[in-house]
């Protein structure tokens, strides 16, 4: 089982979603079938932001954002794209959030 904290982020490809999450230290992903739109209808609300057509993150794991990236994980620095469509919802739903520097 693994634990929601430990979750970085869902990435979508070739019609698989492959979760990528911290277990030890280490970055281990796990893929399995599904429809991305529906995993994030699922998942909205539970600390997940969709940041692009093809990756929601888990939001307590950001720690940057740029113009069109979003930086996650202190250690591993994973740097994935911000896409338009997802920009002004993404800025809008984190404002608050002190913890994320906004570049």
């Amino acid at each position: 089982m693994i634990d929601v904290r430990d979750i970085l982020y869902f990435a979508s490809a070739a019609g698989r979603i492959i979760l990528h999450y911290d277990c030890k230290g280490k970055e281990e992903i796990i893929e399995f079938a599904g429809k991305f739109g529906e995993l994030a209808e699922r998942l909205k609300g539970d600390g997940f932001i969709r940041i692009h057509r093809c990756y929601i993150v888990n939001a307590n794991r950001i720690l940057q954002a740029g113009r069109n990236w979003v930086l996650l994980d202190a250690t591993r620095q994973i740097k994935l794209p911000l896409g338009r469509q997802y920009s002004e919802r993404f800025r809008k739903d984190l404002e608050s959030d002190q913890s994320i520097l906004f570049l």
